[in-house]
């Protein structure tokens, strides 16, 4: 499915998370996504236990580029800019 993004948008277990990802893996306050001026979308891990992965590696904060797989917990996901 697809999911539009907005400034502050977080991903995690907590109920009033954007996207809510319910596995034994993900934190209750696992990730954020920036958007700043220019349209630049930036990835922030925010200390989560297991870790945010982009392509691949592990990171603590990330410029999205499209295309770029993100993992969080048990759950893949892929950023396609507009």
């Amino acid at each position: 499915r697809s999911i539009p993004l907005q400034h502050g948008f977080t991903i995690g277990k907590s109920p009033g998370s954007n996207l809510i990802l319910d596995d034994g893996y993900t934190s209750t306050n696992h990730a954020q996504i920036g958007m700043e001026p220019g349209g630049t979308c930036r990835l922030y891990d925010r200390n989560s236990t297991n870790g945010t992965f982009a392509n691949g590696v592990r990171i603590t904060e990330v410029v999205l580029g499209h295309g770029m797989s993100i993992r969080i917990g048990s759950t893949e996901l892929r950023f396609l800019a507009e």
